[in-house]
């Protein structure tokens, strides 16, 4: 939370800072800077995920695919109007408001990735409450040196994004339903002990068009 407070800080403190003398000419010249080359930036971060996240499924192309989608957007309709660039940033800022909100919960880990793919590595002893967010991205948790104490409950927050976890085969995870339109769980590999009462893991999915992936190693 003290990491996400202090990129907002730094990014609130650099938005001022240019728009602080004339902020309707800067803006448009922002504007007009991103619809130049703003779709071949976001297409080469949709590339570079894509190859970062190379697997056989297929849910890893959400990420990367809106990417690509919202790149070819801006390239072929550059010409959008201050209204509508408006009703954009109210967008985002709520957006962001939702996950600033969701991120505060008090005892949780969190681990987060907007706009990219990467992986992090859990504790060695899992407990309490624990949060994996991918926006736009891809997040893998490997759990595979962890162990869980009291059992912890893991909340992946998806939004077009995918979340994995790499958990060792012996564990009894307990998967809940989805809460969210769009929402896709898959699990792959096998336990090789008999489903027992109780359980060592708990995860939840919420948010929008992403995936959750449980995979067993």
């Amino acid at each position: 939370m003290k990491r996400l407070r202090l990129w907002l800080g730094m990014i609130g403190l650099v938005t001022t800072s240019y728009l602080i003398f004339d902020p309707a000419e800067r803006f448009a010249l922002a504007w007009a800077t991103f619809t130049e080359f703003g779709p071949y930036a976001l297409a080469a971060l949709a590339l570079v995920n894509l190859a970062r996240a190379l697997t056989r499924s297929v849910a890893a192309y959400i990420g990367p695919g809106i990417l690509a989608t919202i790149a070819a957007i801006v390239a072929l309709r550059p010409a959008v109007s201050p209204a509508q660039v408006t009703n954009i940033a109210f967008a985002v800022v709520f957006v962001g408001a939702v996950a600033l909100a969701t991120s505060a919960v008090g005892g949780e880990r969190p681990w987060t990735r907007v706009m990219w793919s990467g992986r992090v590595a859990a504790l060695n002893a899992l407990r309490g409450q624990l949060r994996a967010v991918a926006v736009l991205g891809e997040i893998r948790v490997d759990m595979l040196g962890s162990q869980p104490h009291g059992q912890p409950v893991l909340t992946a927050v998806a939004f077009g994004g995918r979340v994995v976890v790499d958990v060792p085969r012996e564990w009894r995870v307990l998967a809940r339903p989805p809460a969210g339109p769009l929402l896709l769980v898959r699990e792959s590999g096998r336990r090789e002990l008999p489903d027992t009462d109780g359980h060592d893991l708990e995860v939840r999915l919420i948010g929008f068009g992403g995936a959750l992936e449980l995979r067993r190693s």
